[in-house]
């Protein structure tokens, strides 16, 4: 008898199945069922008369002893049968988690996962200043190194890094959205857009990662843990370039991207968090 609604269960009867051995999974008689399916549908028999008489035959077949008196038997089974639903009635209901949440709670480890990413990369600097450190003998070099570790766009490159690791396996939408979200200006899929992004879109908003702020305009949702945290990277590159961010590194980075540096700038957000690649329109 397997748990179905288990996965550890499903995958022990499919580890018993890969290792050959002999195994016969039965159904509860409301357990629903399709026939176009494996495991519901042609390799399970229903906890009922017929299935009854199924795992009979297999166990006489298997072993030709056994096989009880068929009178005897067959007032058993009917006895089992009768008795059965009273027994389902007692038995415990398993406890199911509601797709929508279940979802939720994985888009949650994934932005764990992401804010995980970035320590981690934050951990690996601070090794190698430490086994750099190391080799130094004195003052004077300590003092070379430490100029050299904080050039001007040390802060900054760290930035971008951040904001690249929130954004990490959005799709489209998602990140069109989310631009929409931080500028303050709804996106309207344009035609060509929704024709051909139209299930993408709808995917994305079934996962609550975005949201139709009005009909056909959409908007990240910040309630969202992943919409979160990107948006607080995104800030946090907002507040450097506005009141932290040197004249001469500014001018210098806009001279390498030949446009404006600014975090709600569009060509910004393609060239550094799209690859090169063009937001939806």
């Amino acid at each position: 008898m397997v748990l179905y609604a288990s996965r550890f269960c499903v995958a022990e009867m499919g580890a018993a199945w890969g290792s050959d051995l002999t195994v016969f999974p039965i159904a509860l008689p409301g357990l629903p069922r399709d026939e176009g399916t494996v495991f519901l549908g042609r390799q399970t028999a229903r906890l009922d008369d017929a299935g009854l008489d199924e795992l009979r035959d297999r166990l006489v077949s298997a072993v030709p002893d056994a096989a009880p008196a068929t009178g005897r038997r067959n007032l058993k089974k009917k006895e089992f049968l009768e008795e059965l639903p009273k027994v389902l009635t007692t038995l415990p209901e398993p406890q199911m988690v509601e797709r929508g949440r279940l979802t939720e709670m994985e888009e949650m480890l994934d932005a764990a996962h992401s804010r995980d990413q970035g320590r981690r990369d934050s951990i690996k600097d601070l090794e190698q200043q430490i086994e750099e450190l190391r080799t130094l003998k004195d003052q004077a070099q300590v003092a070379e190194w430490d100029a050299g570790r904080r050039e001007p766009d040390e802060r900054w490159e760290g930035l971008v890094k951040a904001v690249r690791s929130s954004l990490g396996g959005m799709g489209k939408p998602e990140l069109r959205s989310l631009y929409a979200s931080f500028t303050g200006e709804p996106w309207h899929p344009g035609g060509e857009t929704w024709d051909w992004w139209r299930a993408e879109i709808a995917a994305a908003e079934e996962r609550k990662l975005i949201r139709q702020v009005d009909v056909g305009l959409y908007a990240a949702n910040e309630e969202h843990p992943r919409i979160r945290a990107a948006i607080a990277a995104l800030r946090e590159m907002e507040t450097f370039i506005g009141e932290e961010m040197e004249s001469e590194l500014g001018a210098r980075i806009e001279e390498e991207l030949d446009f404006l540096v600014d975090a709600g700038n569009r060509e910004l957000w393609e060239e550094l968090f799209l690859n090169g690649d063009r937001f939806l329109d």
